[in-house]
């Protein structure tokens, strides 16, 4: 079984391969969404915090490049000290949402 890491790594290669996220990854991504838009802002929240939750409100849902970006935006921001209440929820969410991306590319092998 693969790590988080090794996962969202090989869902950000494939994702870069394509112009469109696969089919079957909706619900997972739109509970990423979710998760990003939950995040806590407040005085103290850095920048890069600020900029994955602008990011959420503007992706194109259907576009590789976008959920790359914000994916990218999120490992970003999860370097930064002090993260806002919510990030876990994200990050979480950002592993499922990579998961179903392998699981929608991967070839089906016959029984």
């Amino acid at each position: 079984m693969a790590t988080p890491r090794e996962d969202v790594v090989k869902a950000k290669g494939l994702l870069e391969e394509r112009e469109h996220v696969p089919e079957g990854t909706t619900m997972e991504l739109h509970a990423l969404l979710s998760c990003v838009r939950e995040i806590v802002l407040t005085e103290e929240t850095v920048q890069p915090w600020r900029d994955v939750v602008g990011l959420a409100e503007q992706v194109d849902t259907s576009s590789a490049a976008g959920v790359l970006g914000l994916m990218g935006a999120i490992e970003e921001a999860s370097m930064t000290p002090l993260p806002p209440r919510g990030w876990l929820r994200v990050d979480l969410a950002r592993t499922d949402f990579a998961r179903a991306v392998n699981r929608a590319v991967e070839p089906v092998e016959a029984a």
